[in-house]
């Protein structure tokens, strides 16, 4: 911190090319790292917490078992039996995040004399206190801490995709209509390894099995599979046709994202197209019903 705060103050340094000294500012804009690391820059309660969103105000709701304490986060709390602030949200329009209020919910946590009351107030904003980077005047919040592309994506977002084709996502999928016949997944996972070795090694390492090795799967092996192979390989393959029309929409989305240079327009179509998928994800995924657990 105390680097940081003299480089955007300025230091000296030499020019060989002009053999001068001049005033050099530096200003960290931004700060990248998983989601539990960027939560420990903002000083946020992280994404088990109330509010686990480091973007927006989104409230999760706890799983009626009490055995059970992890919270999750619907955009829907119709079929939840318990009374919550918020019916729905809608993924256009959640209630994001801004500086200034960051910073006042923030400030009243570290201001609060009592340590209950503190922890009232960190689990009614999902903010601990005043982050020490806040002390540079470069860095908004939570603006400057975008969310980590290659976790949320490859590593989160299309290894539960996998859980879900599969049947292995929480012991949920019994008799769900997205679920791939075992044959099928079995023929899906060769198909795949064997389509990887015609795609140039410029594109992606070549991948294993996803069906029989999925574990030694990363990031990059993820990204290769899902945006070179599986388009093809899972054609067809679906008891309905809108699963696979729903995961193509996603592909095109990420083919966007990945370009070197984006349009105003490509970035309209990029935002319009996420809202798109999580609104569908919602119909292609049936709503579940909620039971009271004893114990």
């Amino acid at each position: 911190m105390q680097e940081l705060l003299e480089l955007s103050t300025s230091v000296s340094v030499y020019d060989t090319l002009s053999c001068s000294v001049f005033a050099l500012h530096a200003y960290l804009i931004t700060a990248f790292g998983d989601i539990p690391a960027i939560s420990m820059l903002m000083h946020m309660k992280g994404h088990n917490a109330l509010h686990p969103c480091q973007m927006c105000g989104i409230q999760g709701i706890c799983i009626l078992d009490l055995r059970n304490k992890t919270l999750y986060v619907p955009l829907s709390h119709h079929n939840h039996p318990m009374p919550t602030d918020v019916i729905e949200y809608h993924p256009e329009r959640l209630p994001l995040q801004e500086h200034n209020g960051f910073m006042v919910q923030a400030e009243a946590v570290e201001s609060a004399h009592m340590e209950k009351q503190q922890e009232e107030l960190a689990k009614a904003s999902g903010i601990k206190g005043v982050p020490l980077l806040s002390t540079l005047g470069s860095l908004r919040f939570p603006q400057s801490f975008p969310y980590d592309f290659m976790h949320l994506v490859w590593e989160n977002l299309i290894l539960n995709l996998v859980l879900f084709w599969s049947g292995h996502f929480k012991g949920m999928d019994k008799g769900q209509p997205y679920v791939l016949d075992p044959h099928i997944w079995q023929v899906v996972g060769s198909t795949s390894t064997e389509a990887s070795k015609m795609i140039p090694l410029s594109f992606g390492a070549s991948i294993p099995d996803p069906v029989k090795d999925g574990s030694y799967f990363m990031s990059l092996t993820w990204s290769v599979w899902s945006l070179f192979i599986t388009p093809t390989v899972l054609q067809g393959c679906f008891p309905e046709e809108s699963y696979y029309k729903h995961f193509c929409s996603l592909v095109r989305i990420l083919n966007l994202c990945l370009q070197f240079q984006i349009s105003d327009k490509e970035i309209n179509e990029i935002e319009l197209g996420i809202h798109q998928w999580v609104v569908d994800y919602k119909q292609c995924i049936p709503p579940f019903h909620f039971q009271k657990f004893e114990g």
